[in-house]
């Protein structure tokens, strides 16, 4: 029996230990987990001083409530403005304001009626400012009248609560999002401090040339390449609508000059009546008898006119879009021999290109039109 006393002496010291282990923290324990925030009191130009301060005592424990260190010391916005000399809430100001409270984020907001009259609704709004960061975190707004707060007492501790619930999202998000840039940062940072990495035993990452320096091993991407073929493909294309548009031009000139066609036949008998041939020629030019055609009102002559319009028309889409094919082809195939170039000085001794050469020759002929690409390199 002589050890029974020790034994319930040790259980009797234990046993409260334990317990207090396991007894749940309680939230003056916890208040500190998120930092310290200040609630400065509510501005009031209105005049309700009492629902102001109603507000802003529960917002500070509704912080508390979210894990938030809150003083309840601070003075109103009203006062802070004249502590620091400012009137608005510009980023300045609300440094400044950070700076009077020592405080890295705080809570500040307005209360307003939406009327006139004391029954009348009222609005706060009320905002979480982080210094570090010099932005406004998150807005929070509400609405409610001087009834409710009579028919419910939890009226003001409710909304202070769902704001806080609001900013406190926000402000975890925000703090989490600074947090990966900064890991991002800080592994940017010990890569360049590290210098190259070290080559993997039977891999690519590089190439030790006989007497040199280790080298990366250029990319196998021959991004150039794609980007050259890409161009001379556009390039074909524009090439042809140019070819195409050169046939169509043609083709009206053929119309005028046998008649055929309905605007080739209008174009005919309008030239026959105003320019007929005179000792072997006529007496005005094409562009004279398109002038004077553009301002008939009769059919032969609007026939001649539009015939001129279509001729004019697509001859300038075939010089725009024969030479921009011509442009595009000629750089797509000068990427396609530098990426060669690039690809053969990757091998030791692997000989160059002694010459590139781009052909583009256009076809023409009744009823067909095209062009012809060669490339040699």
């Amino acid at each position: 029996m002589r050890w029974l006393v020790p034994a319930v002496f040790a259980c009797a010291l234990v046993l409260p230990t334990a317990a207090a282990a396991q007894t749940p923290t309680p939230p003056a324990a916890s208040a500190a987990r998120r930092g310290g925030l200040a609630v400065v009191g509510l501005r009031t130009p209105d005049g309700d001083v009492d629902v102001a301060g109603a507000l802003s005592a529960a917002l500070r424990d509704a912080a508390r409530a979210q894990g938030y260190e809150v003083p309840d010391n601070t003075p109103s916005f009203d006062q802070e403005f004249a502590m620091v000399g400012c009137s608005t809430t510009s980023p300045e100001c609300l440094s400044l304001i950070a700076s009077d409270l020592h405080a890295q984020k705080y809570l500040y907001g307005t209360l307003l009626r939406v009327g006139r009259g004391r029954e009348a609704p009222m609005s706060v709004e009320v905002s979480l400012w982080d210094d570090v960061t010099r932005r406004e975190v998150h807005r929070e707004a509400a609405t409610f009248t001087r009834a409710q707060m009579a028919s419910s007492p939890d009226t003001v501790r409710d909304i202070a609560r769902r704001m806080m619930e609001a900013l406190t999202t926000r402000d975890t998000a925000a703090q989490q999002d600074r947090l990966r840039l900064q890991q991002a940062e800080d592994a940017l940072r010990a890569r360049e401090a590290a210098g190259p990495t070290p080559p993997v035993l039977g891999g690519p990452a590089q190439q030790t040339p006989p007497g040199g320096t280790p080298r990366a091993t250029p990319s196998n991407g021959h991004v150039l390449r794609w980007v050259g073929v890409g161009l001379l493909g556009v390039g074909v294309i524009a090439g042809g609508i140019g070819v195409w548009q050169w046939a169509s031009s043609s083709g009206y000139g053929d119309d005028s000059l046998n008649g055929t066609g309905e605007l080739g036949g209008a174009w005919a008998r309008y030239d026959n009546r105003i320019n007929p041939v005179m000792s072997g020629a006529r007496a005005l030019s094409v562009d004279e008898v398109c002038t004077r055609a553009a301002s008939e009102s009769d059919a032969d002559g609007r026939g001649a006119a539009s015939l001129c319009d279509s001729h004019g028309t697509a001859q300038t889409m075939a010089i725009a879009f024969g030479v921009g094919g011509i442009v595009l082809a000629g750089l797509g195939a000068a990427l396609v021999v530098l990426d060669g170039m690039a690809s053969g000085s990757r091998e030791e001794g692997a000989p160059r290109p002694a010459q590139a050469r781009l052909q583009v020759a256009p076809v023409l002929a009744p009823g067909l039109g095209g062009v012809n690409v060669g490339l040699t390199f």
